[in-house]
């Protein structure tokens, strides 16, 4: 995978399951998210399923989604979400939103307490 440029990257999604854990979680590079190195941000959800044939449809509607441009807009959520697993479109197009009011509320020498 190139990633100079999101136009000649080809972006895809693979399935993965962590060590000792029963459910499949999906990886892939987003398109529209860059970081600090301009880099495609890689991102890594779970799927909420342990069966591994559902991973792998939905791992299959992600690549379908990855390799149509025309999705990758906010205003095509409405027609993905039509064509797609609510949970395919929930991990696309929540990403943006969930980075950027992360990145809104952190503030530099604040400690935020983890609950457990």
């Amino acid at each position: 995978m190139n990633n100079s440029s999101p136009a000649n990257t080809v972006f895809r999604s693979a399935k993965s399951r962590s060590q000792g854990r029963l459910g499949w979680c999906i990886l892939f590079r987003h398109p529209l998210y860059r970081d600090m190195r301009n880099r495609s941000v890689r991102v890594r959800k779970g799927l909420s399923t342990r069966d591994e044939s559902e991973a792998d449809m939905l791992v299959s509607q992600m690549n379908r989604l990855l390799q149509d441009e025309s999705y990758w807009t906010k205003s095509s959520r409405e027609r993905a979400s039509q064509e797609f697993d609510p949970r395919v479109v929930a991990i696309f197009y929540d990403f943006g939103e969930a980075t950027a009011a992360n990145s809104r509320n952190e503030q530099p020498g604040k400690v935020i307490p983890l609950r457990f």
